[in-house]
């Protein structure tokens, strides 16, 4: 199997190494932007800003790292072809946001497993079922019992 060739400057911004730099280095600069005015503090007393300011900043370089290591060599270039992966994540991540406060853990833990059906093209119902209580109780022991994290388990 052959790597896609890719002529300098034509497809650069199509590399998966490019965009995935360029992707952490815009998410380390908006973080970064986004946390400008909380306080660095000093080594001795560490302020709020502190820890995001860091990460923000290891996350840019890691992009740039990355960029540059995807400039420097021909890779895999990105290829979509379809839409429906993308939009299915998408509503999973939203419908979790959404139904978490209202109707609990363990509630948007199984729609979020039901909805993530659309992504593929067939879904099995009893491994779905199955990972959907698995994740649902590993997620209800973890976050609600373990880390004491102030959420419901559900409405009931």
């Amino acid at each position: 199997m052959s790597q896609p060739s890719t002529a300098p400057g034509k497809a650069l911004f199509k590399q998966t190494d490019v965009l995935a730099g360029l992707v952490f280095m815009a998410i380390g600069a908006g973080a970064y932007y986004l946390t400008w005015d909380l306080s660095m503090g000093s080594l001795l007393m560490v302020g709020s800003g502190f820890m995001p300011h860091v990460v923000a900043a290891l996350l840019f370089l890691f992009g740039a790292g990355i960029f540059i290591g995807g400039v420097r060599k021909s890779g895999a270039v990105v290829e979509i072809s379809s839409l429906r992966p993308l939009i299915a994540v998408t509503l999973c991540i939203a419908a979790f946001a959404i139904t978490l406060e209202r109707i609990g853990l363990i509630p948007a833990v199984l729609i979020v497993v039901a909805l993530s059906t659309l992504a593929g093209a067939k879904a099995n119902l009893i491994p779905l079922a199955a990972v959907g209580i698995v994740l649902a109780l590993l997620c209800t022991v973890i976050f609600i019992w373990g880390a004491k994290l102030p959420i419901e388990a559900g409405p009931f």
